[in-house]
């Protein structure tokens, strides 16, 4: 029994991953960079970095979060995920949880 193949190709010729073929026309999603899917932790990092940018100066050091009876300013968590530390990490999943991002 042979099965004919279709394979859709985007706009550069490569040949799409299965869940992207329904619609090749449409811009393929942020979590994918370079061809690799990037990790959940990256992708927030990514979404993070983008809302900081746009932030007004007055904005960045309002208080974003709380843990632990322990305040977060939009810089403070700048800091967290330049130095890369796992508090970082924590306070990217608590804001996503939150809707922040």
């Amino acid at each position: 029994m042979d099965i004919e193949r279709n394979e859709e190709t985007n706009l550069k010729g490569q040949i799409m991953p299965f869940h992207l073929k329904k619609n090749i026309n449409t811009q393929l999603p942020t979590s994918y960079k370079r061809g690799k899917l990037m990790g959940e932790i990256e992708e927030l990092k990514a979404k993070f970095f983008r809302a900081y940018a746009n932030l007004p100066e007055p904005e960045k050091v309002q208080i974003v979060i709380f843990i632990e009876d322990k305040t977060y300013s939009w810089e403070k968590v700048n800091q967290e995920l330049i130095n890369k530390t796992k508090l970082g990490d924590d306070l990217l999943k608590r804001m996503k949880y939150l809707w922040i991002l």
